[in-house]
């Protein structure tokens, strides 16, 4: 019983993990995507 635990826990943990390395990726595609927009505006006012 305490290796079931122990196992779903560790897969919990990782599925946790790859959600907060997912959630950085969108906040660097989000960061990307508004400079890309502010370069835009200066170049055509």
């Amino acid at each position: 019983m305490a290796t079931g635990d122990n196992v779903f826990s560790e897969s919990a943990a990782q599925l946790e993990y790859r959600l907060k390395i997912e959630e950085q990726k969108t906040k660097q595609e989000e960061a990307r995507a508004r400079e890309e927009e502010q370069k835009t505006k200066q170049i055509d006012p």
